[in-house]
């Protein structure tokens, strides 16, 4: 599920590229255990609770995920016939949308597929930045990484969250903990 939009954004570059499908395939697969890894180990690095939460969040987002996904499932079984799922193919829900949501439906459910596969790269994004901080301050990396081009750690690859700096040092507690928004230790 983590990578679901991940794989029908490669369907249509793999439909382009022709013989290098595989490949695709392939990127989408290490991309999506990348990402499932990312949320696991920040999910449990940052727990505040004993893991509870990340149990309970956890079993609530599949819950809510297979909901959303069997409803439009149904909207697109019951709007179109076989022929014309196999037919439009990764459209498909566009146009079993299109009926009752017109040009608004394809927009909607375009959007949400880019905000789906946009997240899960930021996030994969945040994680590789902390992993690498944490490589950094455990001596692993020996080349000088950051500050890159001038930037504090990461501040190129993640920006600024409300205005303040974005730091992935390690902090007093050592390497596993980061001090995220410099609002202090998580």
């Amino acid at each position: 599920m983590v990578g679901g939009d991940i794989f029908s954004v490669l369907e249509i570059s793999a439909l382009v590229s022709g013989h290098a499908a595989p490949f695709a395939f392939a990127s989408g697969g290490v991309i999506a255990l990348l990402t499932g890894y990312a949320y696991v180990k920040l999910g449990l690095h940052f727990r505040s609770d004993g893991g509870v939460s990340l149990t309970r969040d956890i079993f609530a987002s599949l819950l809510i995920t297979t909901q959303i996904y069997i409803v439009i499932a149904l909207v697109a079984v019951g709007n179109l016939t076989p022929a014309e799922i196999n037919h439009y193919k990764e459209y498909a829900l566009v146009v079993a949308a299109k009926p009752a949501l017109g040009q608004a439906g394809f927009l909607l459910i375009g959007l949400g597929a880019l905000l789906s596969t946009s997240a899960s790269s930021t996030f994969l994004l945040l994680f590789m930045a902390i992993h690498l901080s944490a490589l950094r301050w455990r001596r692993v990396i020996h080349a000088k990484v950051w500050p890159l081009l001038g930037f504090p750690d990461g501040q190129l690859l993640l920006g600024d969250v409300d205005g303040l700096p974005l730091e992935t040092q390690p902090s007093k507690r050592g390497p596993d903990r980061h001090v995220l928004s410099g609002r202090g230790e998580r």
